[in-house]
């Protein structure tokens, strides 16, 4: 009887082991092996995306997350019906869909660097969620953000209206930078994907 083996070939970068990925990983002709600003990354479906985005948050000398935003958006398909790859949404439902995507990026990104002890204050996650679920205190524990992750994606999408003409995600993404930065615990942050 054959013992059973690990694949040798994974074909989505996201079932790649943590372990394996350094073996695996070929550092795509003419992309830098670390990114120094903001970029994008465009590519067919199995053109290693997301291996190399693992491979930075892998390789990253300071704190590093990955987000599947599909997996994370998944309530929004199922409420609205529209897919990652939707292109008629109607305008008015517009502000409703990016408040929801505010809050439940705000939330992943918060339960991720609150699991690598990073404080996530309330003051700036506050604006990224509707009214029903401001928290209270000064930050938030895993716990609060997970029962908050569900009440997001159960929440009517009327409920988020508000949120999307704010543009409050960017100011809680660089509070969090600035609460994972060097002076403060020397560490770095990094976001993908």
């Amino acid at each position: 009887m054959l013992a059973e083996t690990t694949p040798s070939i994974w074909i989505e970068g996201e079932r790649i082991p943590d372990e394996r990925l350094r073996d695996i990983f070929r550092p795509p002709p003419g992309v830098p092996i670390t990114f120094l600003r903001s970029s994008l990354v465009v590519g067919s479906r199995g053109a290693g995306k997301t291996t190399l985005f693992r491979y930075q948050k892998l390789t990253h000398t300071g704190i590093a997350i990955h987000i599947n935003l599909a997996a994370e958006f998944a309530s929004l398909t199922k409420q609205t019906g529209f897919g990652p790859l939707a292109l008629d949404i109607p305008q008015t439902m517009e502000p409703h869909l990016v408040g929801k995507a505010t809050s439940l990026l705000a939330l992943t990104v918060a339960e991720r660097l609150s699991k690598k002890n990073i404080p996530v204050p309330t003051s700036e996650l506050c604006p990224c969620l509707p009214p029903t679920l401001i928290p209270t205190g000064s930050t938030v524990d895993t716990n609060w953000i997970v029962d908050a992750k569900k009440a997001v994606a159960g929440a009517a999408l009327e409920s988020f209206r508000d949120i999307s003409s704010a543009r409050p995600l960017p100011t809680f993404i660089s509070t969090l930078g600035e609460n994972s930065h060097p002076s403060h615990k020397g560490k770095s942050f990094a976001l993908s994907r």
